[in-house]
């Protein structure tokens, strides 16, 4: 009899000892696996993120478009100042809405520690539109601030820190 319970124990260590392998082949295999749906995921979001950025990018060029494309739309030229004769930008202004769009692709590059700021001129008076992010790219449109009423409009350079006035020395841009 023991022929035959020696013959059980060998074939019940042998069973264990395969489920062992099997078990240990699985969990690496499963371990792989968790690895590659994780790296799969991380893809899918970086697609979804671009496909967020460039949804977006269409949706704001097609309200551009439309308001481009509006009759009402007066397209303002920005010629160059003493301090950067080279320098142009477009002003795209809808007086009956207050809607301007700002193209700047034709100003200079600006360093580390400059932005623009947009403004409208209204006889004496002075209204900031905005700044320009520069760190969009340069030839893209950008929104500004409404403004109703306007007579010449002009883009000035401004250090950090500095208190942003409209002053003939800081005009990159104006109409002439």
């Amino acid at each position: 009899m023991s022929n035959p319970l020696r013959i059980f124990n060998k074939v019940l260590a042998a069973t264990a000892i395969l489920l062992a392998v099997a078990a240990i082949y699985f969990v690496l295999k499963l371990d792989r696996i968790e690895r590659e749906l994780q790296k799969t995921q991380y893809q899918l979001d970086s697609l979804y993120a671009s496909y967020q950025i460039l949804h977006t990018g269409a949706t704001q060029s097609a309200g551009l478009l439309r308001a481009m494309s509006n009759e009402n739309i007066l397209h303002v030229r920005l010629d160059g100042m003493p301090i950067a004769p080279d320098a142009s930008a477009y002003i795209y202004w809808n007086p009956e809405n207050g809607q301007v769009y700002v193209n700047p692709a034709g100003l200079p590059a600006l360093e580390q520690n400059e932005y623009y700021q947009v403004w409208a001129f209204k006889g004496n008076d002075a209204v900031s539109l905005g700044v320009l992010d520069m760190n969009k790219s340069p030839y893209l449109i950008q929104r500004m601030r409404d403004v109703k009423e306007a007579d010449e409009f002009a883009i000035i350079r401004v250090e950090e820190g500095e208190k942003s006035r409209p002053m003939l020395e800081n005009m990159v841009v104006a109409t002439q």
